[in-house]
């Protein structure tokens, strides 16, 4: 933490807001709900500041995330991974993911814009059934340990990752405008998936119809989506784009009047974060590109729509 330059400026420009150390410890202590000791660990660089307080700090000091990062850009890595542990979560994983969708929620306004381009389900809507929830995190964890491969059945939901992921979802709910971006062969991808893993006996063909079964709920979900072009719970505006390319990579970014933020995914359920601005636009410009290879599918294109959505249910149909 000695070497970490962000948070040293971060400190640097909190000081600058409240120069007495006792009335910026009680500042702090106020604006984060936390206890006295644990603003001084953070001010020690013994502990640092969550995604959450560094918003937090941010809206109420007016302290300039951006700033911070271009400040330091030359000297440290623009990106930060946050590796969580799915298929054993301790406190720790549980308060990263945590962490996330609470600053999603956080910085969320009507002005907000998240855009996401990806060749697998986004979580957004993974989260919203067990079944499909139950394999990812039955996929990440056969890719992840090497000794002890746990069948399908194995994996269970706990209370405290159910109430995370539906945290997640809520959140997403939220955002003012999404775009998705989808590889067309994105079912296809997960139907391969599924015949491997019921082809080696990790899953029973019992389960795989259960899943097919939330598949196919969740194209009729996609579908309605791009019919009305708004979510139903906040009403906000969500589009949906087929690309005619193949995505080497899922990228997305949150696009806010004070928070410029890029996404890449990593090893299946992780992500590489960047406030850096300049990685911010590299991402977003690279995004764009792809929208210019894709069909807007949302309130227009019904031919395009009618025969994506019949090209899915006939390959879940096949399981």
């Amino acid at each position: 933490m000695k070497n970490n330059i962000f948070h040293v400026k971060l400190i640097e420009e909190i000081s600058n807001k409240i120069p007495q150390k006792n009335k910026m410890v009680s500042v702090l202590t106020d604006l984060l709900c936390i206890e006295r000791e644990a603003v001084y660990r953070r001010l020690r660089g013994e502990v640092p500041f969550s995604f959450h307080e560094v918003a937090t700090i941010s809206r109420n000091l007016s302290v300039s995330i951006d700033e911070l990062v271009d400040v330091t850009s030359d000297n440290i890595s623009p990106f930060k991974i946050r590796l969580i542990e799915f298929a054993d979560p301790k406190s720790d994983d549980f308060s990263m993911f945590e962490q996330l969708y609470r600053f999603i929620s956080f910085i969320n306004n009507p002005e907000s814009e998240a855009t996401q381009s990806t060749n697998v389900l986004p979580r957004a809507f993974i989260f919203r059934y067990e079944t499909l929830t139950r394999f990812s995190l039955f996929k990440w964890q056969y890719h992840y340990n090497e000794t002890t491969k746990k069948r399908y059945s194995e994996v269970v939901l706990t209370s405290d990752m159910q109430r995370n992921y539906s945290g997640y979802v809520e959140a997403c709910h939220k955002l003012g405008t999404i775009r998705y971006i989808l590889d067309f062969r994105i079912f296809d991808y997960l139907v391969n998936d599924l015949l491997y893993f019921s082809g080696i006996h990790m899953i029973t063909r019992e389960e795989v119809q259960a899943i097919k079964a939330d598949l196919m709920s969740l194209l009729d979900y996609m579908e309605q989506l791009t019919l009305t072009g708004c979510d139903p719970e906040s009403g906000n505006p969500v589009f949906f784009y087929i690309s005619n390319l193949n995505f080497g990579s899922c990228y997305s970014y949150i696009k806010t009047t004070t928070y410029h933020i890029s996404f890449i995914n990593a090893f299946l359920l992780n992500a590489i974060v960047s406030f850096d601005a300049k990685t911010y636009e590299k991402v977003r410009t690279w995004i764009q590109s792809q929208i210019k290879s894709s069909t807007l599918i949302t309130e227009s294109g019904e031919v395009d729509r009618i025969r994506f959505f019949e090209t899915q249910r006939r390959l879940v149909d096949t399981l």
